[in-house]
């Protein structure tokens, strides 16, 4: 590991020693600490101690970078290796979300069919409508007040086909209802035919 910037050698002034660092732009590694007999002979030696220091911080500097970087690797490949967990947990999830919701669409698609197949075919006249205004009848409904086509009830209010003298009585019982006071669920009731 490097040491910090402002590291000092003990042995800096001892007699007979000679500290050469080890160092790069980047980081300090040390010293090669020699112990001097003769100074002259050494000062032949002096370029060549020199030299293996920046060899030695060099390869320290590279393998410290090296490290470094396969350390960011590993953290790398383990927040992938996490994401890709989470990824797929989430996949599968949605993938059983949207199976769920083909299968309650396909189940909505019968239900409607069978409810469609019962409103059509029934003998009871059936009306259903929204605000008071008709939206969908069946043909029992359309031949009990006399008309041919549904869409000549599309929009029309469900009261224009209560006989005038009820229609206060109808309107009663729904506005009882739309506030949750009792009201009957099943009258009579006059009708008025097309014809």
């Amino acid at each position: 590991l490097p040491l910090p910037p402002d590291f000092q050698c003990e042995l800096a002034d001892k007699p007979g020693l000679h500290l050469n660092p080890i160092h790069t732009f980047q980081h300090h590694f040390g010293f090669f600490i020699l112990r001097i007999a003769d100074h002259a002979t050494f000062n032949v030696y002096k370029p060549f101690v020199g030299n293996l220091a920046i060899y030695a911080a060099t390869a320290l500097e590279n393998r410290w970078q090296r490290d470094l970087l396969q350390q960011a690797r590993d953290e790398l490949e383990q927040r992938v290796a996490e994401r890709t967990r989470d990824l797929s947990t989430t996949n599968a999830r949605l993938q059983a979300e949207i199976e769920q919701r083909r299968q309650a669409e396909v189940a909505l698609r019968e239900s409607e069919a069978r409810f469609r197949a019962v409103f059509e075919s029934s003998m009871d006249a059936i009306g259903v409508s929204k605000t008071g205004v008709h939206i969908y009848v069946n043909p029992a409904y359309l031949a009990l007040f006399g008309y041919a086509d549904a869409a000549e009830l599309a929009g029309k209010p469900i009261l224009e086909l209560i006989a005038p003298g009820q229609r206060e009585r109808v309107l009663e019982n729904v506005r009882s209802r739309e506030t949750g006071l009792p009201a009957p669920v099943i009258y009579e009731t006059r009708g008025l035919r097309k014809d």
